[in-house]
């Protein structure tokens, strides 16, 4: 089911990197993230929420230019 407040999500398991672009368009990276947290975004049945309670303010953040930094 599509989010109405992550347009997208990547990850990157080597430097434990997730990557999120925002339904507005900003692009985030959030640092130091498990692998089960990111499943657990994945599969999540609202995956803003899920963001909301468990990894917004949890994990260390840059905001990124779109398009730049995400593998």
């Amino acid at each position: 089911m599509p989010s109405q407040v992550i347009h997208a999500s990547s990850y990157d398991k080597w430097s434990r990197t997730l990557f999120i672009t925002f339904t507005s368009g900003e692009l985030y990276a959030y640092l130091e993230v498990e692998p089960d947290v990111v499943e657990a975004l994945r599969s999540a049945g609202s995956r803003g929420r899920y963001f909301a309670y468990n990894i917004r303010n949890r994990y260390p953040f840059q905001r990124l230019e779109p398009g730049a930094g995400q593998p």
